[in-house]
């Protein structure tokens, strides 16, 4: 909290990409170190999902698979293409994930 009567200095650390877009606004108290894995994970994860238009999970790390947002193919594309079959898997009805070659 930031109190006139108790000033703290905080580290506030800004995810800015390259359209000047802050991206991500992480606050740590001054005692606590910053985690430098986790800032990098952050950046790899936003451009990921930049580019490919796709989700990251949580713990998510670089090569690791991907969640889509959407159905990932059609039963015409499936019959047209059976190779899509194992690009995709899902957990559930609804969570379907991309595969990620490492």
């Amino acid at each position: 909290m930031f109190y006139s009567t108790n000033p703290i200095i905080k580290l506030i650390l800004f995810i800015i990409d390259s359209e000047n877009i802050v991206r991500s606004i992480n606050f740590y108290p001054m005692q606590v170190g910053r985690n430098m894995q986790e800032i990098v994970r952050i950046v790899e994860a936003l451009k990921t999902t930049d580019e490919a238009q796709v989700l990251t999970p949580a713990n998510w790390n670089e090569g690791d698979d991907v969640m889509v947002p959407y159905f990932p193919y059609t039963k015409q594309q499936l019959a047209d293409n059976p190779e899509l079959e194992n690009e995709f898997y899902n957990i559930g009805n609804r969570m379907w994930f991309k595969k990620i070659s490492k």
